[in-house]
């Protein structure tokens, strides 16, 4: 799917969970604000699917820049 200008792809969380490694890249300040609440804030997966797998997955890896992770304390 071509979105934003951009070639993505699109796993539902049934993949993700089978999956036996996962791996996030998360980069700019943008996504602070979602990092911060992935990792800490009330479980929500509709709007933070991420959550889901984050806790729930097998190996979950993250990579984040400093201005994704700078809201993480």
């Amino acid at each position: 799917m071509k979105k934003f200008g951009k070639w993505r792809i699109t796993l539902m969380p049934a993949a993700l969970l089978a999956a036996r490694n996962t791996v996030f890249l998360v980069t700019g300040a943008d996504k602070a604000t979602a990092a911060r609440e992935v990792f800490h804030g009330e479980f929500d997966p509709k709007q933070f699917p991420a959550q889901l797998i984050s806790r729930q997955g097998k190996r979950v890896t993250w990579f984040l820049d400093q201005a994704a992770a700078a809201e993480i304390g």
